[in-house]
Order: structure tokens, then C-alpha cells, then sequence
């Protein structure tokens, strides 16, 4: 399950996975669970760490938390008023072709899918 979003620094709609800046003390599971049913609309019984990247270590300190959400329930979605996104179900060989051929450039997505693609097949 992606985000199709628009990004104005893209210049467009972008496919992702659900992301958000991390609130002062908050923890990033409990960070990733909130933005998976504000954006998405969907709980998850488990989430598994995959990553956590540095997203620009030249010149920020920022780093990303990188989740897998399993056993997803319908919960409520609650977009913040300048969120403009649709949630876009799609097969995970579907996402992989996407990163493949550059319509997935966002790279806390790819290294996401890609870290699902090697914990998955090297077994």
C-alpha cells in the first residue's frame, strides 16, 4: 500500500510510503503507527523495523525510520488540511517494477521496498 502525493519540490504526484517528522520525545514506532491510519486509513497488528537512513548526512543530521506494517485493519484516515494524496493498493512485483523503471524515485520508498525485496528472498 503507497501514497500517490503532490510534492511541490517535485513539481508533481510522487508515489511513497506514509512519512512524518517525528513529534519533541515521541518514539518512531509510535510516530509510524499515527501517520499509517492519518494518511492511509489503515491500523497494523505488527510493524517490523527495516532501516533507519540518513536522509541528506552532507549537510542535515535528519534520519528516517524505516517501517513494514503487517495485519492491516481498516481504521480512519485524517488528512491534514494541505494534504492532497491518494492511497494507491498495488501488488508488491507492481511497486518493485516502478522502482525498476523510475516512477518510484522517492528514495525512503525505495529503500524500503528494497529492504522488504532482500529480507523476503534471501530467506
Amino acid at each position: 500500500m503507497l501514497i500517490r502525493q503532490f510534492r511541490h519540490a517535485a513539481g508533481g504526484f510522487i508515489y511513497e510510503i506514509p512519512a512524518a517528522k517525528l513529534h519533541p520525545g515521541e518514539d518512531p514506532l509510535r510516530c509510524a503507527a499515527r501517520e499509517l491510519e492519518e494518511e492511509v486509513g489503515y491500523r497494523a497488528s505488527s510493524f517490523e523495523l527495516l532501516s533507519s537512513i540518513f536522509t541528506a548526512p552532507g549537510f542535515a543530521d535528519g534520519v528516517i525510520h524505516v517501517y513494514k506494517a503487517t495485519g492491516l485493519t481498516k481504521g480512519r484516515q485524517q488528512l491534514d488540511h494541505d494534504e492532497v494524496l491518494d492511497v494507491i493498493e498495488m501488488p508488491f512485483s507492481d511497486a518493485m517494477d516502478k522502482v525498476e523503471d523510475g516512477t518510484i524515485r522517492d528514495a525512503k520508498t525505495i529503500v524500503g521496498l528494497q529492504a522488504v525485496y532482500l529480507r523476503t528472498n534471501r530467506g
